[in-house]
């Protein structure tokens, strides 16, 4: 029996578009990333005359979503962007605003170029961040190990580039996760399961239903032992490596770029190998709408058969799909926790 979720889109003028356009209302669709992209929601409308109009750009949207009115979650808050249009014999014309999580302002999409090191009181990569965030606006939660890392070299160039941009490369770098979320710029290492606030997420548990879908993607991984970063130390006037060993293989991965420092060739080392494991596994799993569950989670799936449930699985994406005539469905997109 399909049950239906209470669904609430609600604009400048605080009312329910879901309630108010009920004859055209299709759903929503509500993306939340761990890191590197944004958050979207989709607000889903039959395409039919007389024809809707798209709000102005950077109209703000509040969404919640619950199986009970009085128990529907915030979801965020999301600016407009564009439109989508499309049409299909089947189901007919649709009108998608996309719109985009609101946290994300121009001053984090702004290009601009200019220089860090310790003329300018940037010693670590938490100076920096701490910078970035201070310019638009956002407080900011680094990791520890990652706020003390030094800069290579103590120089760091920004180059015709944007504020989310450095700061998405700075994490890459770092094996570590950057997110705009609930007014806050938050850096944690992968696999940490840190909530913006600094508390522990709580975990995905992902009950076997047959009545949901899902897939897993195991591959065991052998072609690698270890990971080489090269570093220059000054002291013995020469480059030098730094090797992370991983836990099988033959070949070794030779990172093709010299760090400014042995910290930062161990953290490049140790952020390549992580990569390397994450990547041989991959699922994703669909259950009923669960407004708990958030990308950056740990994930637990159970009676899937030990080896799914045994893997050490971390949602890197949620996606909540949710309409009056569509009930509600959570899928949960995972990989093995770095």
């Amino acid at each position: 029996m399909r049950r239906d979720p209470h669904i609430s889109v609600t604009g400048p003028d605080g009312v329910n578009l879901a309630e108010r356009l009920c004859d055209v209302f299709v759903g929503i669709r509500v993306s939340d990333f761990a890191g590197g992209e944004v958050d979207e929601l989709h607000i889903i409308f039959r395409r039919q005359k007389p024809y809707l109009m798209p709000p102005p750009p950077g109209t703000v949207f509040t969404a919640r979503l619950g199986w009970e009115a009085e128990r529907a979650q915030m979801m965020g808050e999301f600016a407009y962007e564009r439109t989508l249009y499309s049409g299909e014999p089947e189901s007919g014309q649709e009108m998608i605003l996309v719109c985009r999580a609101a946290d994300l302002t121009d001053a984090w999409k702004r290009v601009d170029s200019e220089h860090f090191d310790d003329e300018t009181g940037h010693k670590t990569y938490g100076d920096v961040l701490r910078t970035l965030a201070s310019k638009a606006g956002v407080d900011v939660a680094i990791d520890a190990t990652l706020d003390a890392l030094p800069l290579p070299s103590g120089y760091l160039l920004r180059w015709k580039q944007s504020a989310i941009g450095l700061a998405t490369e700075i994490a890459d770098d770092l094996g570590a996760i950057v997110k705009l979320q609930a007014g806050k710029l938050t850096v944690r290492r992968r696999g940490s399961f840190t909530s913006p606030s600094g508390g522990e997420l709580p975990a995905i548990a992902i009950p076997f239903d047959p009545n949901y879908a899902f897939q897993a993607d195991i591959e065991p991984r052998y072609g690698f032992s270890e990971v080489a970063a090269g570093w220059f130390d000054d002291r013995a006037g020469r480059a030098a490596d730094l090797v992370h060993a991983l836990s099988g293989g033959f070949a070794r991965l030779a990172l093709p770029h010299l760090a400014g420092s042995e910290a930062f060739a161990k953290a490049s080392a140790e952020a390549a190998a992580q990569k390397l494991e994450a990547e041989s596994a991959t699922a994703y799993f669909e259950m009923a709408g669960n407004a708990a569950a958030v990308a950056g989670a740990p994930v637990k799936p159970e009676g899937f058969g030990p080896d799914i449930d045994g893997v050490n699985w971390e949602a890197i994406a949620v996606y909540h799909d949710a309409g009056p005539d569509r009930g509600w469905i959570t899928t949960v997109e995972a990989a093995l926790a770095w």
